[in-house]
């Protein structure tokens, strides 16, 4: 059987598989671009990795040529005709070999309209962060190393052929994000508070995520913190409520205040409520020394439709690249 190059949607859902444990790290390859025959479908599906996730998406394969890009209920296929940097396929069997995380995200972007940005620049900070979006476990994400670093990202992108398509929305992510997110809600707090305000966000520097703090008598780690500064900002989510959460958050910013960081806390209610967030966010603006720059109208729906998107209970859903994986239930 001739090579089988697994892609798009599957090729996500295969890293985000490898993220939550149910799937092994492929090998690295200096395969640059696809070739052979096309593989019937009952090839392709039998190549597709058996992974313990419920309701699967058809299986997504690349071919080398657009005569052979056809689609069957069971198998899309996609043409990738052009040569590729080293590295931008891992192996998992002898046959069988998945799209690498940079080329997931360039897949991605190619798969994105421009008015679909935000999904998309969520499964960048997904893939350069430590966790993967799955359902099964309580909190809906699994933390792990990340898939790959910013300067291998970048690396890719610089080495695509001119004029690739989806690299120009790839290089604009490229702009907005950063590494090193450890949850779905530390990506969402910094898309609001660092995007720019015609995008809905309030425009603020691009902290670091999850720096690690000098001279702790203990591992303690800011979730956004701005270097230079003493300012950090945290989101309180549902799972503070537990009380035992609650006494270590206070015993942890307490130490946090005593080594002289000042940590503006947002949760739930602010969120709810337009002027007390506005409020912290203000409050946070003054600490690092920017003026917030003015919204129209207009940018002000923007913000609230970027503040009900980001923070919405299932909003991951809403998009075939932040979709979670669905675990079975243990045992």
């Amino acid at each position: 059987m001739a090579d089988v190059y697994l892609g798009f949607e599957t090729a996500w859902e295969y890293w985000r598989a490898v993220g939550s444990g149910i799937a092994p790290w492929p090998q690295w390859t200096d395969v640059r671009g696809v070739s052979g025959e096309t593989n019937l479908d009952s090839e392709i599906i039998a190549a597709n990795p058996k992974l313990r996730i419920v309701d699967r998406a058809p299986t997504h394969v690349l071919v080398s040529s657009r005569n052979k890009h056809h689609c069957t209920h069971q198998v899309r296929r996609h043409a990738c005709t052009q040569m590729l940097p080293a590295g931008s396929f891992f192996r998992i069997f002898d046959d069988v070999l998945i799209a690498s995380p940079a080329l997931c995200l360039l897949q991605a972007a190619q798969r994105s309209k421009p008015t679909e940005m935000l999904p998309f620049l969520e499964l960048c900070m997904e893939f350069l962060g430590g966790y993967s979006l799955c359902e099964g476990i309580p909190r809906g994400f699994m933390r792990h190393q990340p898939f790959l670093d910013m300067n291998t990202l970048v690396s890719f992108a610089g080495q695509l052929p001119p004029r690739t398509r989806g690299m120009v929305m790839l290089e604009k992510a490229l702009r907005l994000v950063r590494h090193n997110s450890w949850s779905p809600r530390e990506t969402s707090s910094f898309l609001m508070l660092t995007l720019p305000v015609k995008l809905g966000g309030y425009g603020l520097p691009k902290p670091v995520l999850n720096f690690p703090v000098p001279h702790s008598p203990q591992p303690l780690f800011l979730d956004l913190y701005w270097e230079g500064t003493s300012a950090a900002f945290e989101y309180d989510g549902s799972d503070h409520l537990d009380p035992q959460k609650v006494a270590e958050d206070k015993a942890r910013r307490n130490l946090l205040t005593a080594l002289g960081y000042r940590i503006i806390v947002v949760e739930k209610s602010h969120l709810e409520n337009i002027r007390l967030l506005n409020q912290q966010i203000a409050l946070l603006a003054g600490m690092l020394g920017t003026e917030l720059e003015e919204a129209s109208p207009k940018e002000l729906d923007a913000r609230r439709n970027l503040r009900g998107y980001l923070f919405g209970a299932r909003h991951h859903w809403s998009s075939p690249l932040t979709r979670p994986i669905i675990l079975p239930p243990a045992g």
